[in-house]
């Protein structure tokens, strides 16, 4: 019973690495801009996952939300909005409320700022902020990337008065966490700079 409960667990762990290379074959084409030969290996990769771990295994939403992500890139909106609800949908079924919920949230935030429906990216903006500051604290730099996401969406409306308060609370998140010289902070106060140009405040800006 030992030798055969071994054998098993053996079988799993080859099949999460299988999983693992072809994730990581997505990933290396994803990097290179090769995205409809990214999207088919995400699809195998997929299936791997379905067919070996079950269909309600971690590996199983994370290759939906990649496929979301290619399909994006390719401009497949309706397609890349399913994925990521299949995502969505069996992450909130496996934890209910973690880092990958939040993730997911944030991605279908992103998606609908790129249709142009603002309405539905704050919606789900909104919520992967909300999450995030529960699960990690008020000031965790991944509560400062939602707040810059959101912020974002609020410059690209001309909704100047919601997105500066969002984008300076980003800003001394990024400085508490990493001191003042760090990359995240620079990219931080251009997002300010940018805002505060638009608006046409030359002085702050620069």
């Amino acid at each position: 019973m030992v030798v055969l409960l071994v054998s098993v667990s053996l079988s799993v762990y080859a099949q999460q690495g299988k999983w693992q290379q072809l994730n990581q074959v997505v990933t290396t084409l994803y990097s290179k801009g090769e995205y409809s030969k990214a999207l088919s290996v995400a699809q195998t990769s997929l299936s791997v996952a379905q067919e070996t771990l079950g269909k309600k295994h971690p590996a199983v939403a994370t290759s939906h939300n990649n496929i979301g992500l290619l399909h994006k890139s390719l401009g497949q909106y309706a397609e890349s909005e399913a994925s990521y609800k299949r995502a969505l949908k069996l992450r909130e079924r496996l934890y209910d409320e973690n880092a990958d919920v939040a993730n997911s949230l944030a991605s279908l935030a992103s998606l609908y700022r790129t249709m142009g429906d603002y309405k539905k990216a704050e919606k789900f903006g909104k919520s992967s902020l909300k999450m995030r500051e529960k699960l990690f604290g008020p000031e965790h730099p991944s509560v400062a990337i939602a707040l810059d996401s959101l912020a974002a969406l609020y410059n690209e409306q001309s909704r100047f008065e919601k997105a500066e308060p969002l984008y300076l609370r980003a800003l001394l998140i990024y400085q508490k966490a990493y001191g003042p010289e760090h990359a995240e902070v620079a990219s931080s106060m251009n997002n300010l700079a940018v805002a505060y140009e638009a608006q046409g405040m030359h002085d702050q800006a620069e």
